[in-house]
């Protein structure tokens, strides 16, 4: 047929929270904010150390700003009468937690690539009690060279200035005798969660002193021993600045008193938005009933909308706008996205082919090799030339097998007006350069068509249908129809018909 992409793409379904300080409102309020890498908060590093716990080693690498962080011992490259052994660090800074917050609960969210292993791994969180500088990949910065002065590695929390009191961060002037918390990766598993009071408690006081969060996550001691017991954690730099996927989440759910809270629920068609006067809205959150992506946004009287993280600060916006969207990208503007990764293993990183593919809202595949910018970062543009909800992926061969990042989605709206009337001029265009005889072509773009109609059409109002605004949308779409060839509809009267004889006897 002609339609392809997405048959079935659920409503967004859940409650939107907005809640403003009020000295005189009673009792406690609870908030989560979920903190994520490069969405909103650029507090975190991870870096994984590899070694033998007498201080020997077969890479003195300082390696961060990967994919993915490593803990575990190896079963390849066997050398000096064993096989390595990685233990991964994390560091959270500059928590944005308000003034006066209580730290109720915490959850470390990791995500795991899955192993063939068949038994159960076990992994601690410890707290560190040395802080280290995560470094910039080494005197190469590839993460394929020594580290360079100051930086983390397997002998050193910073090279030539801070030594680990034993190799690896072992010792007890290193990292907490005992350790957070615990989380089990069952064969297969693909989540881990750590999540205990001792882990509330430290979060909490660091937080309270403005400290950073200074995390290990190790196997216990038996399976490091264990040849093979390696865990791929998917680390800060996985995925491009678009898609959160499978990056660490730090959840800290936080109390505060004197707040007035309005719930709202939400019911949402994709692409819809729902406006709200949010007056002196100190914070706003969004609890899904799904998974569905969502925008939150906030703006003062006739500024530009601002994305929200959920459970974050507001500023001084006075309205606040919940959408059924991912990545909203204005029609006919170009959709961006980029991504770096230094773990690049089969050649130099300006001669790699990355590839991205896309799939448009009516099934159009598309591929476009990505621009290498420099430092080990790739950047990826298409133009936004279809409303509704598209999909890309990227591909590339930067190490030994290749690699297909996760699936990402990205929306194309119609926001105002003169923008409707833009992209139907363009779209119009489209119509014209396609031969009256390929009734293939002419049925994809007419499934098109339907869709920026519906989406041009939101942007009014029972006010400004009727408009001068409204007369010029509707002309340009019947320009749209007059390009397909069909006749052109009469005037749509702007006043209501005349009652019928039986009705004016009323």
């Amino acid at each position: 047929g002609v339609l392809g992409g997405d048959f079935v793409i659920p409503n967004l379904a859940g409650v939107l929270r907005l809640s403003r300080l009020d000295p005189a409102a009673s009792g406690i309020v609870e908030h989560e904010s979920v903190l994520v890498p490069g969405f909103g908060y650029d507090g975190m590093e991870d870096n994984d150390m590899r070694g033998h716990l007498d201080g020997s080693f077969q890479y003195a690498w300082n390696q961060v700003s990967q994919k993915y962080v490593r803990t575990g011992r190896i079963d390849n490259l066997f050398q000096y009468g064993e096989y390595e052994l990685f233990r991964a660090l994390q560091r959270w800074n500059d928590l944005p937690l308000p003034d006066g917050a209580r730290v109720a609960a915490v959850e470390l969210r990791l995500r795991v690539q899955p192993s063939p292993i068949e038994y159960d791994r076990t992994l601690l969180l410890y707290a560190m009690r040395r802080d280290w500088n995560p470094g910039g990949g080494g005197t190469g910065g590839d993460n394929l060279t020594p580290p360079a002065q100051g930086e983390v590695w397997w002998n050193d929390a910073k090279l030539g200035e801070d030594p680990w009191g034993l190799p690896g961060g072992s010792s007890s002037t290193d990292r907490d005798p005992a350790p957070l918390a615990e989380a089990i990766l069952p064969p297969g598993g693909e989540d881990l969660r750590f999540s205990s009071e001792s882990l509330t408690t430290y979060v909490a006081a660091r937080a309270a002193e403005g400290l950073p969060l200074l995390f290990m996550i190790k196997l216990q001691d038996h399976q490091e021993d264990v040849p093979g017991s390696i865990v791929y954690l998917w680390a800060e730099s996985e995925g491009d600045d678009r898609t959160r996927g499978r990056k660490p989440e730090l959840a800290i759910r936080w109390t505060t008193a004197g707040e007035a809270v309005l719930e709202e629920p939400v019911l949402l068609e994709p692409g819809r938005e729902l406006v709200y006067p949010a007056g002196q809205a100190n914070f706003v959150a969004f609890e899904q009933a799904g998974s569905e992506p969502f925008e939150v946004s906030g703006r003062d009287a006739g500024g530009a909308w601002r994305v929200v993280e959920d459970g974050r600060l507001l500023e001084s916006e006075r309205e606040v706008r919940i959408r059924a969207v991912s990545n909203g990208i204005p029609f006919g503007g170009t959709f961006t996205a980029t991504f770096r990764d230094t773990w690049v293993r089969t050649g130099p990183p300006e001669e790699q082919d990355v590839v991205c593919r896309f799939s448009s809202p009516t099934g159009r595949r598309l591929e476009s090799l990505a621009r290498y910018d420099g430092d080990y970062t790739w950047t990826i543009e298409v133009s936004a030339d279809e409303v509704g909800r598209w999909r890309y992926q990227w591909a590339h061969e930067l190490q030994p097998g290749g690699f297909q990042a996760l699936e990402g989605t990205f929306d194309v709206v119609v926001e105002t007006v003169e923008d409707a009337i833009e992209a139907l001029r363009e779209f119009k265009s489209d119509v014209i350069a396609v031969p009256f005889d390929d009734r293939t072509a002419l049925s994809r773009l007419m499934v098109r068509f339907s869709k920026l109609e519906r989406a041009v059409m939101a942007t009014l109002t029972t006010e400004s249908f009727r408009s001068e605004d409204g007369r010029r949308l509707r002309d340009a779409i019947k320009g749209v129809r007059a390009a397909f060839g069909r006749p052109v509809p009469d005037p749509i009267p702007l006043k209501p018909a005349d009652p019928h004889p039986w009705e004016a006897e009323r």
